[in-house]
């Protein structure tokens, strides 16, 4: 898979559901806090502000050259989404709505995608700085 469309989509999958974390922590949760719990929706909140940075940071490397700074987010969202993965399971087994399944797949999508592209790029970029 190309990574400049990993990049996108995992940006814009970011985006998404970092804005719904900011304008609707309770619904982005499934209804399953109290809407008065304001320190647990503060806290969901600053997880949304951070996926949207992170989302920016893919958006802005969508097109970059080979590099070690651009190996180090496709390790970063590797790792991120893996972990997303498997806390999307434990929150699936855990009785999360039934649509918590569409978390997963696009998680382990996303995982594997950058997991394999950015294999092939890092060992293409690696090359290439070794070369220089």
């Amino acid at each position: 898979m190309n990574l400049g469309l990993l990049f996108t989509i995992s940006s814009i999958y970011l985006a998404l559901s970092g804005l719904g974390i900011l304008i609707s922590p309770t619904v982005m949760l499934a209804g399953t806090l109290d809407p008065t719990a304001l320190v647990v929706i503060d806290a969901f909140r600053g997880l949304g502000g951070a996926m949207l940075g992170i989302a920016i940071i893919g958006w802005m490397a969508r097109n970059a050259e080979a590099s070690k700074l651009r190996d180090g987010i496709v390790l970063g969202n590797t790792v991120g989404f893996a972990l997303a993965t498997v806390f999307s399971v434990l929150s699936w087994l855990h009785g999360y709505p039934t649509f918590g399944w569409v978390f997963i797949v696009l998680n382990l999508v996303l995982t594997i995608g950058f997991f394999m592209a950015g294999k092939a790029s890092m060992s293409a970029s690696a090359a290439s700085r070794a070369g220089q």
